[in-house]
């Protein structure tokens, strides 16, 4: 059996990246000492994970003011902070309202998401580099009945725009040597809250229908067979990369000790694909995917397990 374990994307931001964040934001701290300090954030992140011993690293997302940042920043057409808040609570139980963004506009790319992530990550270390992106069904929270169908008269056609966006990203992360790439968030846990079933039905999303929704348009990032079978990317979700069809995790667990190419997929579960293409769902999947419904075991391979 197998064992891997790397961070799930972002690490606790330093007190002074906030602060210079919030100096830069309000005008009182330049572009070039903003960068200076992001990059420090960064080589410390990296430090710490070579130091305890990780394979696999991130740059912490410290360049991100959420995890979700990359998509909101790099791409116009949000309202940052005018979508659905969600409540947290700190380590002393005190609780933090959240707002996230909310598609106002039509999105209209401004710049790579993860570009400069991935390239700065690159030149400061020799494991594997791993960049996220949310998922579909993560930014199809961003989209609300009430604001965004000026731009947007239904959440498939915002969607649509999501999975160009994402694709595009891919694609240029793969163009600069990245191999794995993680989506991140896929929000399959947080339908079990009745009170977030709710949130999602009064900003007219269906709670019942928004898995089917998102995992299709995940399946759109590689419908292109030509760009399948030349991708060197390890593409997995974070809620299910242990998800059955484990036998070719050995490639992905240090690509520069292998010369075979790891040409993994997203597909409608984000569960992983052989190098054929083909799920290979375990006995266990299947018993669970024919409880939830017809479809096939690979649209309903969601169990977060690991298969000897």
């Amino acid at each position: 059996m197998y064992y891997r374990s790397d961070v799930v994307g972002s690490l606790l931001r330093p007190a002074y990246l906030i602060e210079a964040r919030q100096q830069y934001e309000a005008g009182q701290l330049s572009a070039a000492e903003f960068k200076r300090l992001e990059d420090r954030a960064v080589d410390e992140a990296i430090q710490l994970q070579e130091e305890v011993g990780l394979e696999v690293v991130t740059d912490g997302e410290q360049r991100r003011y959420a995890f979700f940042g990359h998509l909101v920043e790099a791409i116009e057409g949000f309202d940052k902070f005018g979508g659905w808040a969600i409540p947290f609570r700190d380590e002393e139980g005190r609780e933090n309202l959240v707002r996230r963004p909310i598609v106002v506009e039509k999105l209209r790319w401004k710049r790579n998401m993860c570009a400069e992530e991935f390239t700065y990550l690159r030149a400061r270390t020799n494991r594997v580099g791993k960049v996220t992106l949310v998922s579909t069904m993560q930014a199809a929270v961003y989209w609300d009945k009430n604001k965004s169908t000026s731009a947007y008269p239904t959440i498939d056609s915002y969607l649509a725009d999501i999975v160009d966006i994402t694709r595009r990203e891919i694609e240029e992360l793969i163009r600069l040597g990245c191999t794995y790439i993680q989506i991140d968030a896929p929000q399959y846990a947080a339908l079990l809250d009745p009170k977030i079933r709710e949130g999602y039905r009064i900003r007219g999303i269906d709670p019942d229908r928004i898995v089917d929704q998102t995992s299709n348009s995940t399946m759109l990032y590689s419908t292109d067979s030509t760009s399948r079978e030349s991708s060197s990317a390890f593409i997995s979700a974070a809620a299910t990369t242990r998800a059955c069809s484990m036998r070719p995790v050995a490639t992905i667990r240090s690509p520069r000790r292998s010369s075979a190419k790891p040409s993994f997929t997203a597909s409608s579960w984000n569960t992983m694909t052989n190098d054929r293409g083909r799920s290979n769902p375990c006995a266990s999947c299947q018993k669970i995917a024919s409880s939830y419904s017809a479809s096939s075991p690979r649209r309903r391979c969601a169990s977060n397990h690991r298969k000897s």
